[in-house]
């Protein structure tokens, strides 16, 4: 009884402190495809729409462009700026010296408006349809944008999904395998104790149900262990980062540290029951 009891523990300190290493990596991904979604957004709404104005359109006017603009549902009205011709020079002048812009008689400059678009619409069809109907405008004379910027994004973008999803379900793969395994070494050591419940008369319910019992413990115990670590280095990206701070909400961290729980839970509890179940199929003869 107390070599059983004695290897009974470490089995079951082996198979948290393995199931919690998996979680504890798989959050760290998930954590980190969360931080990339959440850059491409920030890079995406970087780029910017110019709008040239004419030199004939007066305040009124271009207070009623500007509200329009900002009614338009692709645009992140936050992010809209208007910026006079006279300021524009002014700043070339303090990039590039004066003596640079010595030899430009009077200001070439016109006054522009410049915002950036909501991510989700981000890409070359949407953001043309929108030129299109700025250049119908009142008052607008051109608009610009980066277009091979905004095509690189979007290339780039379905890499990274395409690696991702394929990276993604890899680990999910060698994660469950690895899980699997290690609750199928820790039932392996109590095959005997289960086929001798059997041989008694025990129920397979009876049998089954304070094992499915104790993986779920393991589980939890696990998901626990796995989500303080995440916590722990997400704590200790905000020190060094604190940029990034609002880049990953409480919601999303919320829903990742319950599906990682509801994971160990489910993983750790379903192997359990294949196994013992498999166990009691056995003949006395194949346990050895």
């Amino acid at each position: 009884m107390i070599n059983k009891e004695g290897a009974y523990k470490p089995n079951h300190l082996y198979a948290v402190l393995s199931v919690s290493a998996v979680l504890f990596l798989t959050g760290l991904i998930a954590l980190f495809f969360m931080f990339g979604n959440q850059t491409i957004v920030h890079l995406k709404e970087q780029v910017k729409m110019i709008i040239e104005l004419k030199e004939d359109i007066d305040d009124p006017r271009k207070e009623a462009l500007i509200a329009s603009i900002k009614k338009l549902n692709i645009v992140k009205a936050s992010s809209l700026i208007s910026i006079s011709k006279e300021e524009a020079l002014s700043e070339m002048k303090k990039e590039f010296g004066a003596e640079f812009l010595s030899f430009i008689v009077g200001n070439p400059l016109y006054d522009v408006i410049s915002f950036g678009v909501k991510a989700d619409e981000m890409d070359q069809k949407k953001l043309h349809k929108l030129k299109g109907e700025l250049l119908k405008m009142e008052g607008v004379r051109d608009v610009f944008f980066q277009e091979n910027l905004i095509s690189s994004i979007e290339q780039n973008l379905k890499k990274a999904k395409q690696i991702a999803i394929i990276l993604g379900l890899l680990f999910l793969f060698v994660a469950l395998t690895l899980i699997h395994n290690t609750v199928r070494l820790s039932i392996f050591s109590k095959r005997f104790v289960i086929k001798q419940m059997q041989l008694v008369g025990a129920t397979k319910s009876f049998i089954i149900k304070p094992f499915v019992r104790r993986s779920f413990l393991n589980g939890l115990i696990s998901g626990v262990i796995a989500c303080s670590f995440i916590q722990l280095v997400l704590l200790w990206l905000w020190s060094a980062l604190p940029e990034i701070r609002s880049m990953v909400s409480f919601e999303s961290m919320s829903i990742l540290y319950l599906l990682l729980i509801v994971l160990g839970l489910s993983i750790s509890g379903i192997s359990t029951y294949v196994m013992v179940n498999r166990f009691l199929g056995l003949k006395t003869s194949d346990l050895y």
